[in-house]
């Protein structure tokens, strides 16, 4: 298992169901919808859920949050982490589109070649730092527009606060 996947999952935790959080239930991070849909499954329940293996959370991240995104091609690992961290908690188009706009390239939310063709001369720490400031933006726009999410704000600066830990002590 890929060492990013690894601290995801350790920083997810287990199974939980947090009354108010737009997520609903979810495993190792893993939503009920993302996994009806990662098995094209829509009759799966909560219990289900409750059943999934570490496993196999992890083959889906690898799929669906690292290389379909096309995260797996950005070079910079501390760079990695966020963007596919990002993903999980936003969806994976989200931090793609940030990326492009700290690179000021087309934000079309594909990471194609023009997109990783200027990363690799770009200041990978500026970009970070730009990628990481719209995610923080990012959940400002939520609490302002979503009150009921305020309680949650504490868990994610936490959260923000893990991933620059792994991105700045990073040994893969």
């Amino acid at each position: 298992m890929e060492p990013m996947i690894k601290r995801l999952i350790d920083r997810e935790g287990g199974y939980s169901n947090v009354p108010g959080d737009h997520g609903g239930c979810t495993k190792y991070g893993i939503t009920l919808e993302t996994l009806q849909q990662d098995r094209g499954r829509p009759d799966l329940s909560c219990q289900d859920l409750s059943q999934l293996s570490m496993t196999e959370a992890a083959d889906i991240y690898q799929r669906r949050y690292l290389d379909a995104p096309g995260f797996s091609h950005v070079a910079n690992l501390p760079l990695r982490e966020l963007l596919f961290d990002s993903a999980v908690q936003h969806d994976p188009e989200r931090p793609v589109m940030w990326l492009q706009a700290a690179l000021g390239v087309t934000v079309d939310g594909d990471i194609g070649p023009k997109t990783l063709g200027v990363l690799g001369t770009a200041d990978v720490l500026t970009v970070f730092a730009e990628v990481y400031r719209r995610r923080l933006g990012f959940y400002a726009q939520i609490v302002t527009h979503h009150a009921s999410q305020l309680k949650f704000l504490e868990g994610w600066l936490n959260r923000m606060g893990n991933v620059l830990d792994a991105c700045l002590h990073d040994d893969n």
